[in-house]
């Protein structure tokens, strides 16, 4: 995965984040700093082995479920310049 992203000292804010409380991955800046952040829900082998989810992805803000309560807020929007999120699949 590739973003492509200008930031001054005062930016910030979600790049990129899947998913939500449930489940999730994001990356975000933070403190001038570059995050990635997750969470994984441990299934015991008598709880449901689906999750539907009704979260999203979404690009320069998280409009879901923070998936990091404590960390940050939603929507965390960034406010940098972002240009392009690639995500290559092979």
């Amino acid at each position: 995965m590739t973003a492509h992203v200008e930031i001054d000292k005062s930016d910030g804010g979600m790049i990129l984040t899947q998913g939500g409380i449930e489940g999730a991955f994001a990356f975000m800046v933070k403190n001038q700093e570059l995050v990635f952040a997750y969470n994984f829900l441990d299934l015991s082998s008598e709880a449901y082995t689906i999750i539907e989810s009704s979260e999203t992805q979404d690009i320069g803000s998280d409009h879901g479920t923070s998936i990091a309560p404590g960390y940050y807020k939603a929507p965390f929007e960034f406010s940098g310049k972002l240009d392009q999120v690639v995500r290559e699949l092979k």
